[in-house]
């Protein structure tokens, strides 16, 4: 089994879960610099066991039945994880009456509550809270598993999460970027304003990964303009 964090942020409404797996699956040792002997597997890298079983810890603030396309994205990364013999934890948003530790097709999750109201959509308090609520419990397992790469979904909020408890113990991380965590990509008046105000935490978590992950030539060449600090990997959804 091999021990691998997935930091995992909101998507848009709908699933392409269907059929994803292909495409996500690649193996390089390059791929991870830093990393002796690292091999990228589901844009993730096996790990050792230490301390206890648990394999892998899945961060994302929206996972199966919150969130859109890239909680579903997640869930079938986790899942195709777990079926090759690996050990997965997530960690997630509560929502509603949604039990705080659960098994869900062999994947555990743990959930945190922030006060989420929408099944679909996620504010900005939320995520804020999310980021509050959940360092406490990244923190637990990393200290009681031993990881050898995070790999983020979104660069905020969950990218904060891998910058300030992951990184600062020697752990390295991907992130894979989604549109509206680049600045420039979303024309909504929100993210005109708040980007520009965020473009220095922005780069302090880009230039802390060790790889940028795209699912488009067009938002790779936008992220490479905002000089993120680290090599940008297209892989397709």
């Amino acid at each position: 089994s091999s021990r691998i964090c997935i930091v995992e942020g909101k998507g848009k409404e709908g699933s392409i879960e269907a059929g994803f797996v292909v495409s996500y699956i690649f193996l390089d040792d390059a791929s991870v610099q830093g990393v002796p002997g690292a091999r990228a597997i589901l844009q993730t890298s096996p790990g050792r066991r230490h301390k206890t079983n648990h394999a892998n810890p899945d961060i994302e603030h929206e996972f199966p039945p919150i969130g859109g396309g890239g909680s579903g994205v997640v869930k079938g990364l986790a899942r195709e994880l777990v079926r090759m013999g690996h050990v997965v934890d997530v960690v997630t948003m509560g929502f509603g009456d949604l039990p705080r530790d659960e098994v869900i097709e062999g994947i555990t999750v743990r959930r945190v509550d922030c006060g989420r109201r929408s099944v679909s959509k996620c504010t900005a308090r939320e995520a804020f809270r999310y980021v509050v609520k959940a360092r406490p419990v990244v923190r637990d397992l990393l200290a009681r598993n031993s990881y050898d790469l995070v790999h983020t979904h979104f660069i905020f909020p969950d990218g904060i999460l891998a910058w300030r408890e992951v990184a600062p113990r020697g752990i390295p991380f991907i992130i894979t970027a989604h549109g509206s965590d680049v600045p420039g990509y979303n024309p909504k008046l929100f993210f005109k304003v708040v980007h520009p105000l965020l473009m220095i935490i922005w780069r302090r978590v880009t230039r802390t990964a060790c790889e940028i992950v795209s699912p488009s030539e067009t938002l790779a060449r936008l992220i490479e303009s905002l000089k993120p600090g680290v090599p940008v990997r297209v892989i397709p959804n």
